[in-house]
Order: structure tokens, then C-alpha cells, then sequence
């Protein structure tokens, strides 16, 4: 074979050997780092059921306890459960961010190797594609008569064959693994997502601990750890329940269609509309079924006093919701509060039922003050609490009504209470807070 031959061949077999390093891309880079990522996530999983065993076996103890909280060794018992499930489920959310962040750094790990291979392979296919346009600059002339015989040429024809055929295999796979990366990235920001969610939870199952706490110290603080003095606190309660609407929801349903009506024909006011930013419904999904404190009624059915105090305190830019308000201390034994400080606002009226002014009540309002009031349907002991806003040229009062809607008339909530209990209602005490 002449100089020229064995120079043709030396190309052709160090263009077969570049076109198969491409087939060799990385396929173990950062394989050890991965491994060990993978067995910490499995150690996080194995600690993540552990936990979960050891909270359902005190959620069964919190079940059992739950029948026992009428006497104070029951109730205080109760608490020591809720706050030890509490304390577990703080650690099953940290557990939980650990994985989420080794599930992160796996992630990563696999995308820094997809965009190294398709690094890799981009350079590989342009190195190649200029080879094959060297090769195709060769004549047939020159292929045929420089060999010696006819054997060599049809290797060389074979060889070029192969070089495309694994040009266009590497094709395919650039676009596969560019598909591969882009479900890593998504995979990726799922992952994140999840992490800030776990990081958000974690932040309220702190704050719920510490509340837990408070709590049961503070009942112990209250009662002196005497049976008695708890008992005086369920009495408590109890009356409170029943100076409140509870039913509102079955009473409304039974009146419909004359509610309908009635809201038809009082109509919405068009003028002296408050934000509906800092407007709550009691009957929230969020907290509806959220109990007010460790008694067994919800926000849903008696949180219209808290609801409208949560309304007042986001008004004036607290960021709290009626579920959060819920958990406070200060509604811990009390369905209804009027505590002298909260948040960054302080009551500045009495709180005594029949202390109503609408003189005082209009003065707060010229000033930007909304102002709690209470609705009290007359010889039933029961009432609703409403957050009034604005007061109209026509003597009509705006109000944001925590069961019945925000921006509505006061007219309407008071002739429906009167509809639903057929008995007359009147305002019986306002409660202003700064």
C-alpha cells in the first residue's frame, strides 16, 4: 500500500475511534456523590415513617384523652399530648426539609451531568460533521485509485457509512437528553416549591407549640390547679355559646327564600364600600371547622366576635386570620374577648352590654375607626357581632358582616335576625379599638 494509501487509512481509523468516544459520555461522572445522596434520602425516609408511628400512636392517646376534658387533670392531660404531637410533628417537618434538600442536591447533581453530556455531545457532533465534510471533499477518483485494492476502498465506503449512522444515533440522543433536562429543571422547581411550603409549615407548628405551652400554663395559672376553678371556667363557656348564634347556618336555611327576598329588596350599598382586604367570613374553608381555643365550638358556628376582631386587627395592618386568632391565649377559655391590647391596637371603649353610643359610634367612624357591634335578638339571650365602617349620608350604617358578607347594609343583618328568631333586634354594645 503506497504513503498516500496508508495516510487515507490512518485518517478513516482516528475518525472511527472520535466518532466512538461520543458513545462515552460521562456515564459515571459524580456516580459515588450520587449514591451517597441516595442513601441519606433512604436513612430521611426510614426516620420519616418512625415518626409517623409514633404520631399516630399519639394521635390514639389524644382520642382517648379528648372524652376526659371536662375535668381539669383530663383537660391538662389533653394538653401535654397535644403539645408532645406537636413537638412530633416539628420534628417530621424538619425531617421532611432535610429530604427535600438532599432531594434538591440530587437533582442538581443529575442536571450538572445532563448539561456536561450535552455539552459534550454539541462539540463532538461539530468536531464530526467538519471530519465528514473533509471526507466528502475526497473524490471517488481519489478514493478508488488511491488503494491498492478494491477491498480498502469498499472499507473506507463501509467506514463512512458507520460515521453517519452514529451521527445520526447521536442526534437522537442530543434530543432526548435535552428533553431528560428539562424534566430535571421541573423536577427541580417542584422540589423547591415543596421546600418552601415544609418551611412555611414548620414556621406556624413552632408558633402552634408555643401557643400549646402558654396555654396549659396559663390554665394552670388560672385555676390554681384546683377542679373547681375549672369548672367555673366551662360555666363560663357554656354561656357565652349560648349568647351567641351558633345555628345561624340551619336557622338561615329554614329562611331562604324570605332572606332572598329581603335581601332583594333592601338591596347593596353603592357608596361607603370598605376594603374587602380585610374582610373575613367566619365560615372560611380555611377555619370554619377550626375550634376557638380548647373548647369543642368552631369558628364556623360561634367566631363572629373573634372573626370581627380579627377583621379590626387587619384593618389596622396586623397580619393575622381568624383561624391564627383562634389559637391566642387569650381566647384559649373564652369564646368571646375584648382583650385591652392586641397586636398593635388597644381597646379604647368600655365593653359592657348596653353601653352603645351612636354618637361616639359616628365620631369613630369620621375618623377612620371602624367599630364592633352586637346585634341582639331580644329575649333570646343570642346575638351576632358585625364590624361597622361607614355611616352614609342617609343615616344608613355600611357594616362587614362575618357570616353574612362584606359591604352589606346593617339594616339587612339586623331584619334577618329578626326574621330567623321572629323577634325584634337592636344593637346592645359596641367595642372600638385604635
Amino acid at each position: 500500500m503506497s504513503t498516500k494509501s496508508i495516510s487515507k487509512t490512518h485518517f478513516f481509523t482516528l475518525l472511527i475511534i472520535a466518532i466512538l468516544s461520543i458513545l462515552v459520555i460521562f456515564k459515571f461522572a459524580f456516580a459515588s456523590h450520587l449514591t451517597e445522596i441516595k442513601n441519606k434520602i433512604q436513612e430521611r425516609k426510614s426516620h420519616i415513617q418512625e415518626l409517623e408511628k409514633q404520631l399516630k400512636i399519639t394521635q390514639e392517646k389524644l382520642q382517648l384523652t379528648t372524652k376526659k376534658k371536662k375535668t381539669l387533670n383530663g383537660q391538662v392531660d389533653y394538653l401535654e399530648n397535644k403539645i408532645y404531637q406537636t413537638e412530633l410533628n416539628i420534628k417530621l417537618t424538619q425531617a421532611k426539609i432535610a429530604e427535600a434538600n438532599l432531594g434538591i442536591n440530587e437533582t442538581k447533581n443529575k442536571i450538572d451531568i445532563k448539561e456536561a453530556s450535552l455539552k459534550k455531545i454539541k462539540n463532538e457532533l461539530i468536531k464530526n460533521i467538519r471530519l465528514i465534510y473533509q471526507l466528502n471533499q475526497i473524490s471517488p477518483i481519489e478514493i478508488i485509485f488511491g488503494y491498492n485494492n478494491f477491498s480498502d476502498v469498499l472499507s473506507q465506503i463501509h467506514y463512512l457509512e458507520i460515521i453517519q449512522e452514529n451521527l445520526q444515533a447521536d442526534l437522537i440522543n442530543l434530543r432526548l437528553i435535552k428533553k431528560s433536562l428539562e424534566e430535571k429543571e421541573k423536577d427541580l422547581q417542584n422540589k423547591k416549591n415543596q421546600l418552601k411550603s415544609l418551611t412555611e409549615r414548620l414556621a406556624q407548628q413552632k408558633v402552634s407549640l408555643a401557643q400549646q405551652v402558654d396555654s396549659k400554663n396559663y390554665l394552670l395559672k388560672i385555676t390554681q390547679g384546683k377542679e373547681k376553678e375549672y369548672q367555673k371556667i366551662l360555666a363560663r363557656l357554656q354561656k357565652q355559646k349560648e349568647s351567641l348564634v351558633g345555628d345561624l347556618q340551619e336557622l338561615v336555611n329554614q329562611q331562604k327564600a324570605e332572606l332572598e327576598r329581603l335581601r332583594k329588596e333592601i338591596g347593596n350599598p353603592t357608596n361607603g364600600l370598605a376594603s374587602a382586604k380585610w374582610y373575613f367570613s367566619q365560615t372560611d374553608p380555611r377555619w370554619k371547622n377550626k375550634t376557638i381555643g380548647y373548647s369543642h365550638s368552631t369558628v364556623g358556628r360561634y367566631g363572629c366576635a373573634l372573626t370581627s376582631v380579627a377583621m379590626v386587627m387587619k384593618y389596622y395592618s396586623n397580619q393575622i386570620d381568624p383561624g391564627q386568632l383562634a389559637k391566642y391565649r387569650i381566647y384559649s377559655w373564652d369564646l368571646i374577648s375584648w382583650p385591652k391590647y392586641i397586636g398593635n391596637i388597644s381597646l379604647i371603649s368600655s365593653t359592657y352590654r348596653g353601653n352603645i353610643s351612636w354618637s361616639r359610634v359616628n365620631q369613630e367612624l369620621k375618623n377612620g375607626h371602624p367599630v364592633i357591634v352586637r346585634i341582639s335578638a331580644l329575649g333570646t339571650g343570642a346575638g351576632h357581632y358585625v364590624v361597622i365602617h361607614h355611616h352614609l349620608a342617609n343615616g344608613h350604617y355600611v357594616v362587614h358582616d362575618p357570616y353574612f358578607g362584606a359591604n352589606i347594609y346593617l339594616d339587612y343583618t339586623k331584619r334577618a335576625l329578626s326574621k330567623i328568631f321572629h323577634r325584634q333586634t337592636k344593637v346592645t354594645q359596641m367595642i372600638i379599638y385604635h
